[in-house]
């Protein structure tokens, strides 16, 4: 990590005259460095009023960078340009460029899903590219809103098709880090992983993060992955296979506080998926990690990212938690106020871990918070 002086920025940002509720102040108190102290304010001004900048945290910390974020700012703001792709990846944009004043020169947003059509995104209208119309409107730059490279790729090659030139177009993926390799592995966690790890993948997705726990821990004990979309167990399977590890255990279900069928809800964005207790129109099968680790596996490292079922996760490991105090990982930007209720249950339940924040792209996702003895 790169030395820097969390310190003064914490006494900048407190200078804010912030008020804190009781849980509130309960939570930053036990927060063990300055860098996580900063960042719950940062989330908590982001909760509170839907601006809060995460630039200043990332480059604090040293964070790669990519092309300079003034260039895409000046370039929002010289031009008129339209947003190509309605999905995350353009609610991510629109959160970072709105504050800045930035969405007065955008026209209109391109998506290829005809469902989309006619909708609007504040206040903008989804639209099927059409040339013609792009050029009437005076669009100069389309922004492709992409966060996954296939898609983004896949974007760009159809607008270039269609007689977009190269240098009209501009790449979100140029600018911003998604999927940051050092989220759920730290040096908090790197410093304190053995040669022996039981790793819970809560929220699989596609075995990359397992993948990334293996580099660390080639001689890992064990693997137990969970992914509630049945449609991705395949890949997982053949990711495990490419990988030469025997002994992954993938669960074809959520985590949950207790063994239950719960909602599913496929989203857009291949990240994105969730259970809800009543939003989906397809159940699934939903586990308490308690209830499916076995008496020989001792479990010394989760990590959940579960969209939002990360406390119903914690609360249904409460035995394992209590046994074997294992590391944790946890995603601590689904719901608006759970960068203070995950701490908070922590804390109550095993006030002996020791918890700190870390934050991983200049957008509002991705804060992760860190539990160790």
């Amino acid at each position: 990590m790169v030395s820097t002086n969390y310190t003064n920025y914490l006494a900048e940002l407190l200078d804010e005259n912030i008020t804190f509720s009781p849980n509130e102040k309960e939570v930053f108190d036990i927060l063990q460095d300055d860098l996580s102290k900063c960042i719950f304010l940062i989330r908590k001004k982001f909760t509170e009023t839907g601006i809060g900048s995460f630039d200043k945290v990332c480059d604090m910390q040293g964070m790669e960078k990519l092309h300079p974020l003034d260039n895409l700012y000046t370039a929002l703001r010289t031009n008129a340009y339209a947003i190509y792709g309605a999905g995350w990846g353009c609610t991510a944009l629109i959160e970072l460029i709105k504050p800045l004043g930035l969405l007065e020169n955008c026209k209109c947003i391109y998506d290829s899903n005809v469902a989309k059509h006619g909708e609007k995104i504040e206040d903008i209208e989804v639209l099927a590219f059409n040339n013609d119309e792009h050029k009437l409107r005076g669009i100069s730059k389309i922004l492709i809103s992409a966060c996954q490279e296939r898609t983004n790729e896949s974007i760009k090659n159809a607008l270039l098709s269609k007689g977009v030139t190269d240098s009209h177009i501009i790449e979100q993926m140029d600018y911003i880090v998604f999927d940051h390799p050092a989220m759920y592995f730290d040096e908090i966690i790197l410093n304190t992983l053995g040669d022996y790890e039981t790793f819970v993948d809560g929220g699989c997705l596609d075995f990359g993060t397992s993948e990334l726990f293996l580099e660390y821990c080639p001689n890992a004990m064990k693997i137990i992955a969970f992914e509630p979309n049945k449609e991705k167990i395949q890949n997982i399977e053949n990711q495990i296979t490419k990988t030469g590890f025997k002994n992954a255990m993938v669960v074809e279900g959520a985590l949950w506080s207790h063994n239950t069928k719960i909602s599913f809800v496929e989203a857009d964005d291949p990240g994105g998926d969730y259970v809800s207790e009543s939003d989906g129109t397809t159940n699934v099968s939903a586990y308490a990690l308690d209830n499916v680790v076995s008496k020989e596996d001792k479990i010394t490292f989760v990590k959940l990212d579960v969209e939002g079922a990360e406390l119903e996760a914690l609360v249904g490991m409460k035995k394992i938690i209590d046994q074997f105090k294992p590391k944790l990982a946890v995603s601590l930007y689904h719901k608006p106020f759970d960068f203070v209720d995950l701490a908070k249950y922590i804390n109550e339940h095993t006030p002996e871990y020791k918890l700190y924040f870390r934050h991983y792209t200049v957008m509002s996702y991705d804060t992760v918070m860190y539990c160790v003895i």
